[in-house]
């Protein structure tokens, strides 16, 4: 069954562009995964500290494999500090 989610993301004050460059590699890398169907990185249009991803995994094991790459981990570790919030929906489409 595939898994759809949304990630809100925002950055911390200051760490807007620093953030928006992980989230772009993160996103380059992300979308080269087996099982990775969709994966798109947006911009607040008003806030640019803030991001949103929307991505679709062929099945929940991909999702945790994507969770447990190189990249998805060097994304977090290396954005420590630089993140006010972070939220995730798992979410389904309905029309």
């Amino acid at each position: 069954m595939e898994i759809r989610i949304i990630v809100d993301i925002e950055a911390m004050g200051g760490f807007g562009k620093k953030l928006e460059a992980r989230l772009i590699s993160l996103a380059n890398e992300s979308t080269k995964e087996v099982g990775c169907i969709e994966y798109n990185l947006h911009k607040d249009t008003k806030n640019s500290d803030r991001f949103f991803i929307y991505e679709i995994w062929k099945s929940k094991a991909h999702l945790e494999k994507h969770n447990s790459t190189m990249h998805f981990k060097h994304f977090i570790e290396g954005s420590n500090g630089t993140i006010a919030h972070i939220k995730i929906h798992f979410v389904e489409t309905i029309n």
